[in-house]
């Protein structure tokens, strides 16, 4: 991911955490999703997960995973 999408998505998470907390992992999710779709384009998809394992395909460039604190959060289109 370019500068601009890295801080976005750190931006998103950081407020998906805040709006919703840390135990609801799919509206985080969703918020981070749609945050990436409105800035970005169509189509990005958004795991939030408990540290684990985890396989995807992703465009070039359109990818990051971030860990805060026992969380990981993949974003990527």
């Amino acid at each position: 991911m370019n500068a601009e999408m890295t801080q976005t998505a750190v931006i998103s998470v950081i407020k998906g955490l805040e709006r919703f907390g840390s135990s609801d992992y799919s509206d985080i999710a969703e918020y981070v999703k749609t945050e990436f779709n409105n800035k970005f384009g169509k189509t990005w998809h958004c795991l939030v997960i408990l540290r684990g394992g985890f396989s995807v395909q992703n465009e070039t460039n359109c990818y990051i995973c971030l860990d805060i604190d026992d969380y990981m959060v993949v974003l990527f289109k």
